[in-house]
């Protein structure tokens, strides 16, 4: 009698013809891919590095959470077509900044003496001597917290 282990190397042998077959198609593929010029090999991994760089990033870090980054790039244009909306072009503020120099030389001078008025020491107080607090009595009763 044939044990299990005998009853399928027979079934499998002819198997064991494709696979063989399969394998030298697969090696000689290999050797012959394998035969190309190293300064090939490496200009192309030098050239793929950044790429695959680029990918593995894009696909980890963007690619998971792209509804958040859509939502980022809508606040900020939204943000900057606001700021242009409200943005005053005219060449009349430039004028007005230019005549309110004066103004604002004025304004400083005066700020400047009132904050030296603030700053100034006054006058030394006399400061009153404290009153000696008195001893009250103590009782000699322990307080009764509640418990037991």
């Amino acid at each position: 009698m044939k044990t299990p282990r005998e009853v399928l190397f027979e079934r499998h042998c002819s198997a064991e013809r494709k696979l063989d077959g399969l394998r030298a198609q697969v090696v000689s593929t290999i050797a012959r891919a394998g035969r190309a010029p190293v300064a090939e090999r490496a200009g192309a991994f030098v050239v793929l590095w950044p790429v695959r760089c680029i990918q593995k990033l894009w696909l980890e870090l963007v690619w998971p959470a792209r509804r958040i980054w859509a939502g980022f790039a809508f606040v900020w244009i939204a943000l900057v077509a606001l700021n242009l909306a409200t943005a005053d072009h005219s060449g009349a503020v430039q004028a007005k900044a230019g005549a309110s120099t004066a103004t604002m030389f004025l304004t400083w001078n005066e700020q400047q003496k009132i904050l030296s008025e603030l700053l100034a020491e006054p006058s030394p107080r006399v400061a009153e001597k404290p009153k000696p607090v008195k001893p009250q009595p103590r009782s000699e009763c322990e307080p009764d917290w509640g418990i037991g």
